[in-house]
């Protein structure tokens, strides 16, 4: 609750009849025995005389969220009043009791004689369009008056609107009651835009303007997204509707529409200053750094930021992703193939930033994308536990995006060169993060500073002895077959030293800007964040020194458990793990044929990688060492008996073998070009290939070996089929829906 200032006074030459706000009142006729009974309820309430303000609803606990809401008056996209439909049946009850009171109260002592009227006084007023028998009655403030004429100008503080030479005979005194009860209606303005040809300090919107801001607002239920509350009175928003099937930003639209431009609009709230601040200078610095390390190859980040916006202002929210996710890729191609059009290429610093922008700008398409299928999933749920459910998804996941807002996330420092891939929604959450404060990342820091001096120290030890480029001269291939072998164990371990010295460093930047930081109890994952929305809800409602966080988000590596894993899969889980969420959130996950899924999923990998041979031939290894791996396992460990020690024996060997696979696999990441590749894998004999190939052979015919019986029984397990007894009706049911639950969350 917030007391409003004082309403500026105007003359009647400012004022514009043309927004009369009887065109916006819809009311409900009551019994007469509710009007009486209404009337007598406040018959004894003492009468407000000299009350120059109300009191307004102030939602900040509802800022930086957004609201379905109803616009009963505008005037220009600086100036239009909303009522949240949260609100909505609490107004409209309030509404019928003042017009129930006043409409059967015919006492002369609330007319208000003529001398008593002031500027900026509260009274109450009956619309001037409305029936005798039936009068509307709007709470409202003079804000000026003629004695001579005997009429006032009024502002209808609920509607947001005004009206002019009202006769002072259809004024009444406010009672107590009606004074104090919170203006629930929220005067807004579209926030950073103006304009397009207006650049003087007096704001002036040209007729056309303000025609296509009413048409593109008219007969719609938009949603509202409260920023800040500003000095001039008027709440900075952006505003959002569904035109023809397509969710828009009306303040992106104006500006598409060239009957706005886009501005830097401060306010006088700190927090929103503080994020404006924060928001432009991370952008700024990031953009100085990419400058710096690619000079006139930024042209490319630029083009590929400029071309998504645009496909995010003009493709609808169905097919956004689709669209963004073809541009990005295939600009992509175009950048790693500019020789072939006998263009320089980018220098290689460029390239890093061109991938995580690849990433970055394809992730927030989809990321829209699910935030209208969610909207829409909302508008028709009838279940109140599923509803319920899908409104916390909304509030904690969904994003509403803006041409500003995408460029600054394309350019923000954190991650712009080495990663981690973070989803727009982490970084809109670190913007509007409130208890920064109490988040100590110095604490977490400490552990990864430690270990990351410890792999830069081994990397620069390990860069003494081997080099990436030792296998690219012929005169390499003079050395015995024993350090041909030895060289690939030492040059990945330098070759993935280097990316953790890299991501831990990334992670500790995070970790100090308080990025990526969200209540331990939200079960935070690596590159997507909460996961337990209920526990992240309950979290932020604690005290905000009482609340544990963890920066899991931003984790982009667990190094021991890619050093001590024990097979291939497990070690792709635990690699780069932020962009192996966005391979498998944007890619794997929306594939619908589950037999190409995985396929596919590592092309699009191998392709982000680059275009290279190299990368696809280490790439497609993968495949054959975790059939191998899953052979040996059915074949060979589960003949083990579980307590012996020869299962050590068998984890210790295949430990063996994943970090021998990872070494030879490397190869082609390092080398990239196929001639290299193949004539290093020739000059060790194709040995990985050849023990893969072998391994696979002893774990299908250790398989084939069992009982025919103990053989299925192997193989459902490996499945997933026949471990378990058969289910009852209920549980048939119960997974099915689980099923169908789980296809809705994809």
């Amino acid at each position: 609750r917030r007391k409003s200032q004082a309403i500026i006074s105007q003359t009647k030459s400012c004022l514009k009849s043309s927004t009369c706000a009887t065109e916006q009142i819809l009311f409900c006729q009551n019994p007469i025995d509710s009007k009486l009974s209404t009337a007598l309820l406040y018959k004894n309430q003492p009468i407000v005389m000299n009350c120059f303000s109300y009191d307004f609803y102030f939602p900040d606990h509802l800022l930086q969220q957004t609201h379905e809401c109803m616009i009963i008056a505008a005037l220009n996209p600086h100036c239009f009043t909303v009522q949240l439909k949260q609100d909505a049946i609490e107004f409209d009850k309030f509404q019928r009791e003042i017009n129930d009171f006043y409409n059967t109260i015919d006492d002369k002592k609330y007319f208000i004689p003529v001398e008593q009227i002031q500027k900026n006084l509260c009274v109450i007023c009956a619309d001037p369009k409305s029936a005798d028998n039936d009068k509307i009655w709007n709470r409202s403030q003079i804000l000026d008056f003629d004695i001579n004429d005997q009429t006032v100008n009024l502002f209808y503080v609920d509607l947001g609107t005004w009206d002019e030479y009202v006769p002072i005979n259809r004024l009444r005194y406010l009672i107590d009651s009606f004074h104090h009860h919170l203006v629930f209606s929220l005067t807004c303005r579209l926030a950073h835009i103006s304009p397009i040809d207006n650049d003087t300090k007096i704001v002036t919107w040209p007729d056309d303007a303000i025609d296509q801001f009413l048409a593109v607002i008219n007969q719609v239920v938009p949603e509202i997204e409260l920023l800040a509350f500003g000095n001039d009175g008027l709440f900075q928003t952006n505003l959002f509707v569904i035109n023809s099937g397509q969710y828009v930003c009306v303040n992106d639209y104006m500006i598409h529409i060239k009957k706005a431009k886009a501005i830097l609009q401060s306010t006088d709230i700190d927090d929103n200053n503080q994020n404006i601040t924060q928001a432009w200078s991370s952008t700024l610095i990031g953009f100085l750094f990419a400058l710096i390390v690619c000079r006139w190859d930024i042209f490319h980040s630029l083009i590929t930021t400029a071309v998504t916006c645009l496909i995010l202002a003009s493709v609808t929210a169905r097919y956004v992703h689709i669209a963004t996710f073809i541009w990005c890729f295939s600009y992509l191609l175009f950048f790693r193939t500019m020789d072939f059009f006998s263009m320089r290429l980018p220098v290689s610093h460029s390239n890093a930033i061109q991938l995580m922008l690849t990433l970055k700008l394809v992730g927030i398409a989809f990321e829209r994308h699910d935030s209208y299928i969610r909207l829409k999933t909302i508008r028709k749920q009838t279940h109140a536990d599923e509803s319920e459910k899908l409104q916390l998804q909304d509030k904690y996941l969904s994003v509403k995006v803006s041409t500003i807002s995408v460029f600054q996330y394309a350019y923000c420092y954190i991650g712009l060169l080495t990663g981690p891939y973070y989803r727009y929604r982490t970084y809109h959450d670190w913007l509007e993060m409130k208890h920064g404060v109490h988040i100590n990342g110095l604490a977490f820091m400490r552990k990864r500073v430690i270990f990351g001096s410890i792999y830069i120290l081994t990397y620069l030890l390990l860069s003494t002895i081997v080099s990436f480029n030792d296998a690219l001269d012929d005169k390499f291939y003079d050395n015995p077959l024993w350090y041909r072998l030895l060289y690939m164990p030492l040059i990945f371990t330098l070759f993935r030293f280097r990316f953790y010295s890299a991501w831990l460093l990334a992670e500790c930047m995070c970790m100090s800007a308080g990025f990526g930081a969200y209540p331990l109890a939200s079960k935070p994952k690596p590159g997507q964040g909460p996961t337990d929305l209920v526990a992240l809800k309950q979290a932020y409602e604690q005290a905000p020194n009482t609340i544990a966080y963890d920066f899991e988000t931003i984790h982009n590596i667990d190094e021991w458990k890619c050093e001590s894993a024990l097979t291939v899969k497990e070690v792709l889980r635990y690699w780069n793990m932020s962009v192996q969420y966005w391979m498998a959130t944007c890619v794997y996950k929306r594939i619908k044929w589950r037999q190409i899924a995985h396929p596919a999923t590592m092309f699009v990998s191998a392709y982000w990688h680059g275009i290279h041979l190299g990368y696809y031939m280490g790439m497609v290894t993968t495949t054959p060492c975790i059939l191998a791996e899953n052979a040996m396992e059915a074949g060979v460990r589960r003949r083990i008996p579980p307590n012996s020690p020869l299962i050590r024996v068998y984890d210790f060997c295949s430990w063996l073998f994943r970090t021998r696979m990872f070494d030879y696999m490397s190869i082609g990441f390092i080398l990239k070009y196929f001639k290299y590749t193949w004539k290093y894998w020739s000059s060790v004999y194709f040995i990985g290939h050849i023990i893969t190939f072998a391994l696979y052979l002893i774990g299908i015919i250790a398989v084939q070996l069992r009982p025919k019986g103990k053989r299925k029984e192997i193989v459902n397990q490996d499945l997933g089929l026949g471990t378990q007894p058969k289910a009852s009706e209920e549980q048939h049911q119960r997974l099915e829906k689980e099923q169908h639950e789980h296809k809705k969350e994809l």
